[in-house]
């Protein structure tokens, strides 16, 4: 039996956390979604439009888009990166498979994970202000006080 919910853009979070429990098990179903992908020869495309169907059809878990975009973006951002790379590895395994036309998954490639042709790099220059020996001490001593007290635990 589908579960069903009634979207109310005031309750979408609550309902995101409802349906949805934790990062673990909505890693495991975008897994569950990518195998069914896969076995079903590449035939669909790794969005979110598609898991959300995915989700509807095979797992009776009414969603809708905003749930899942709530999902990556609020309740479980590290969730996002693993994501991408799935339907990265996905969209270049359906185009070497010849599933997926080659162009169209570079550029979905490029707007869904952020690929590019190349490689770009950015220097980033750091200036770390020199502070004088009373500073420097001064400093020491609260970082010595604050590890005592147990409010921090190591220099991060």
């Amino acid at each position: 039996m589908v579960q069903t919910v009634k979207i109310d853009r005031r309750t979408t979070a609550g309902v995101a956390k409802r349906k949805i429990q934790s990062q673990e098990q909505f890693l495991q179903l975008f897994v569950d979604f990518i195998g069914y992908i896969e076995l079903s020869n590449f035939d669909k495309l790794p969005s979110k439009r598609e898991f959300q169907k995915f989700l509807h059809v095979n797992k009776s878990i009414d969603v809708d888009y905003s749930t899942i975009m709530t999902c990556l973006t609020e309740y479980y951002p590290d969730a996002k990166a693993v994501v991408t790379e799935l339907q990265a590895d996905t969209l270049a395994a359906g185009a070497n498979k010849q599933r997926y036309n080659v162009t169209a998954a570079i550029f979905i490639l490029k707007n869904w994970c952020l690929w590019s042709d190349r490689r770009e790099t950015t220097d980033i220059k750091k200036t770390v202000p020199i502070a004088d020996k009373a500073q420097a001490s001064k400093a020491l001593a609260e970082y010595a006080d604050n590890y005592k007290a147990g409010k921090i635990t190591a220099i991060k």
